[in-house]
């Protein structure tokens, strides 16, 4: 059900997980799943790189279900598809003031839930996320949400250079941050 269940006691502070030249594949629940508010738990750095992520979450939670900080999250040369019901990458949850995302040449086949759902727990003033060079489809028959849900803090985005087949990349209030939309399609 989960690929590691650090519980409720939590995982102590990591620098680095890497994931790379995985298939990471059917998982019913969350791929990390942390459910402490331990202080002394974080994660300095989470890597998916050149990664098959498919069919995780089809219980319904989400790709990381964290209650503790994360501080970067990259995915680079992933392909992601048929990810559960309501899966968002990275949940509000994993709160920390700052936290930078890089989402580069990745290909996405998805069709359920909000991209990154990261609301307004992100409240420091240098939160960054930089989405370049990917490939985003919605299967035809599927509804996803907004490709991102931000609504505190200060983000810097950059958003160039993708291709988006049914997302909806919603503005971001002037009032949370600065993006860049560059050769969007």
């Amino acid at each position: 059900r989960l690929f590691w269940d650090a519980g409720k006691t939590g995982m102590g502070k990591i620098e680095v997980i890497s994931f790379k030249n995985c298939v990471i594949t059917d998982i019913a629940y969350s791929l990390i799943c942390c459910q402490s508010s331990v202080d002394d738990c974080s994660i300095k750095k989470l890597i998916f790189d050149a990664c098959t992520i498919h069919n995780i979450s089809t219980a319904g939670w989400n790709f990381l279900y964290m209650f503790i900080p994360i501080e970067e999250l990259v995915f680079n040369e992933c392909t992601l598809y048929n990810e559960g019901k309501s899966t968002s990458l990275l949940d509000s949850r994993a709160a920390k003031d700052n936290i930078k995302i890089t989402f580069t040449h990745n290909t996405v086949y998805q069709g359920a839930g909000t991209m990154f759902s990261l609301g307004n727990t992100y409240t420091g003033d240098d939160c960054q996320m930089v989405v370049e060079d990917n490939i985003f489809v919605c299967p035809d028959d599927k509804t996803v949400g907004a490709f991102w849900n931000i609504t505190g803090g200060w983000w810097t985005i950059s958003l160039k250079n993708n291709l988006f087949a049914g997302y909806e990349i919603p503005a971001l209030g002037e009032d949370v941050g600065e993006c860049v939309v560059e050769n969007n399609y």
